[in-house]
Order: C-alpha cells, then sequence, then structure tokens
C-alpha cells in the first residue's frame, strides 16, 4: 500500500444561477466589492485577491466565462495558495490547535440570483452515471509558527529557522513568507 503525503490547498466551490445581477463574497470579515454575474475568472480572482484577508487565490470555471449561468453548469472553484489552515496536530511553538481556514461566504445577493456553497454539501452537475460532483477540500498545508522548523523573535515577528530551513512561498518553495516553510536543498561534496 503507498500513501500520499503530498499536501493539498484549501479548495472551495460554489456555483452562482442568474441571468442578471451582483453578489460579494466575505472572507474573514472582509468583503469584496459588488462582482458582476459576467465576471470573468481573472476578475473574480482580483476581486477576491484585492481583500486585505486573501493573498493568492487560483480560480476555475468549469464551463463558460462567466462566474455565473442562467442554469447550474458552471462551478467555481478557489483554490486559496496563501491562506494556510490548521493541522492535525499542536503547534510545537504556541501549544494550541491552529484553525482552519474558514469558508468564503456571500454576502449580499441579488435576488435574481440564487448561490449554492460548497460547504453546505456536495454540489452535482448532472445525473445519472455522468453526473459531476464537488465537494470542499480541506487544506493540509499548515500555518504553525516558523513552520516549527525555527523560533519566531515575537518582538520582530521575525523566524531565526534552524539549519536546513529557510523562508518558503507556502507551497513548499522557495519563497518569500519568512516562515521556515522550505527544506533548504542539501549539498555534499566528493573528492
Amino acid at each position: 500500500m503507498t500513501r500520499n503525503f503530498e499536501q493539498v490547498h484549501e479548495k472551495q466551490y460554489f456555483t452562482c444561477v442568474g441571468t442578471s445581477g451582483t453578489f460579494t463574497l466575505t472572507f474573514r470579515e472582509q468583503t469584496t466589492a459588488p462582482i458582476p454575474i459576467s465576471a470573468t475568472a481573472a476578475s473574480l480572482k482580483a476581486a477576491i485577491e484585492a481583500l486585505l484577508s486573501i493573498g493568492t487565490v487560483d480560480v476555475a470555471f468549469t464551463s463558460g466565462v462567466s462566474v455565473c449561468a442562467a442554469t447550474q453548469i458552471n462551478v467555481v472553484s478557489v483554490t486559496f495558495k496563501t491562506e494556510l489552515g490548521g493541522a492535525p496536530w499542536v503547534d510545537q511553538t504556541l501549544q494550541r490547535m491552529v484553525p482552519s481556514v474558514p469558508n468564503m461566504v456571500p454576502g449580499s445577493i441579488s435576488s435574481s440570483l440564487s448561490i449554492v456553497k460548497g460547504y453546505d454539501g456536495t454540489i452535482t452537475i448532472g445525473s445519472g452515471p455522468t453526473a459531476k460532483h464537488y465537494t470542499n477540500i480541506q487544506g493540509t498545508h499548515e500555518n504553525h509558527v516558523c513552520s516549527d522548523r525555527g523560533i519566531c523573535d515575537f518582538l520582530t515577528g521575525i523566524c531565526g529557522c534552524f539549519a536546513g530551513y529557510g523562508s518558503s512561498d507556502g507551497s513548499r518553495g522557495e519563497g518569500k513568507r519568512g516562515d521556515c516553510g522550505y527544506v533548504e536543498p542539501y549539498l555534499t561534496f566528493t573528492g
């Protein structure tokens, strides 16, 4: 039996059904500007990333080029690239559990629109054996102080990383988060 230890980012789904109007999305008490039904994936991404509570997201549609459709055929996925959640173990620095990424929820919705949220249950498109099912994916990237691979200077907020670790991009690559989440290459010399 093989085990997959690859971590995944939080992915949340929703559908928008309607032919006119706008809606807003709220995440960690920050609300987007009104989003028109004709918003593209790029413009929806820009609206979400304009929130102070979010860094980077990926947005994709399963059908069409607009966020809303006349029928429930387009499932919108929002993948959180920089908002990392909790883990099934205790943060070793703070000695407490780290909360998971909260749900992004609809704020104001025009009366002509209907939004189905993935956190309310599985979103099903179609019927029978060809039906597609979409369920929110809880992220497994954790957001621990200094990634439990360093010591935080709480006065400056800067991590002092243990040997072999450095700043990551939040996705296991080298980056500028200052979190000690990057495993630095191990060099060996021969001869």
